[in-house]
């Protein structure tokens, strides 16, 4: 647990030389870093967050995190984000983040229930097929004008879009 520290890149550079094989919860909320990367060392993960970091501009990692159940991504200075196929994931936020124009999936997500992804800049949002189980989905305060959901949704409960630009 990290929160609150005040860390800066350099100093989580420490986690690259320990072994984090078995870490199965990383909270980095409320630092100074500006770029992170999940690497293979930290493929254990369950939880993650990367909330309350302004500076945070990318996150890289583009293995498969065959455990990740739950990632949150909150008030960050990221513009682009490509999340990898996540097996496991149940819970998804990435929110006001105001300068994150683009959310892309590399892969399906098939146990994704709850998606808030709200309160960014998305012009475009795209969700391809695999996420079956998702039940709410939340994209309101966007600037989305191109909306595609691919594949079918038959657990969607909620859907929001309020505050967008959809014709």
């Amino acid at each position: 647990n990290f929160y609150n520290c005040g860390l800066i890149d350099a100093q989580l550079s420490i986690l690259e030389k320990l072994d984090l094989s078995d870490l199965i919860s990383l909270n980095l909320d409320k630092n100074r870093i500006t770029q992170f990367e999940l690497g293979t060392k930290l493929s254990s993960l369950v939880y993650v967050t990367f909330n309350d970091n302004p500076q945070l501009k990318q996150i890289r990692g583009g293995q498969t995190y065959a455990y990740l159940a739950r990632l949150e991504i909150t008030r960050t200075a990221i513009e682009r984000l490509l999340i990898p196929a996540l097996p496991e994931i149940y819970y998804l936020d990435i929110s006001q983040n105001e300068k994150l124009e683009e959310i892309r999936f590399a892969g399906s997500c098939p146990h994704l229930q709850v998606a808030f992804l709200r309160g960014n800049r998305l012009e475009k949002f795209h969700l391809p097929q695999g996420f079956e189980a998702l039940v709410y989905l939340y994209l309101n305060n966007n600037q989305i004008s191109d909306l595609k959901l691919h594949g079918t949704f038959p657990q969607l409960r909620t859907l929001q879009l309020r505050d967008n630009e959809l014709r």
